[in-house]
């Protein structure tokens, strides 16, 4: 019976000790405080289980887990989650936000909207902020991906 306690509380601190260092170390440097710390609780949330955020990601986006696998070798959970909320909102391919971020993802991901044409001011940056989605924004979303 020891023995069982001393292993659940290894796990036990092992994933806490992993969660608080994914919250402590992420940093997406959105320009906006609350959007980033939204950001870094989610990334720390994902992580705890990246299979069912992978699965939820592929099903609220229409897309495949695989697709969500090849993103998340690049970035991080939270940072897949923006992607497509940035590529929703702004009526592109999430492809294209891709190849922004891994052309400026040192510099952030105020840099990265900004290169894709969403200014700090703007209301599709008070959407980013929300992150929150409609019926009707994933239908445009889609609507949109396949004119690119």
């Amino acid at each position: 019976m020891k023995q069982f306690n001393y292993l659940f509380l290894f796990v036990f601190f092992s994933t806490t000790f992993y969660l608080i260092s994914q919250t402590l170390t992420f940093d997406a440097k959105t320009g906006d405080t609350a959007l980033d710390q939204k950001l870094k609780t989610m990334n720390a949330q994902a992580s705890s289980d990246i299979e069912a955020f992978k699965a939820d990601i592929a099903t609220e986006f229409q897309t495949t887990e695989i697709k969500v696998s090849k993103m998340l070798e690049l970035m991080e959970p939270a940072e897949v989650f923006f992607a497509f909320n940035i590529a929703m909102i702004n009526s592109i391919s999430v492809n294209k936000v891709i190849e922004e971020y891994s052309i400026n993802r040192a510099n952030g991901w105020s840099t990265i909207i900004s290169k894709l044409g969403i200014n700090q001011q703007s209301e599709k940056f008070k959407d980013l902020k929300n992150l929150s989605m409609s019926e009707k924004s994933i239908a445009d979303f889609h609507s949109a991906i396949s004119k690119n």
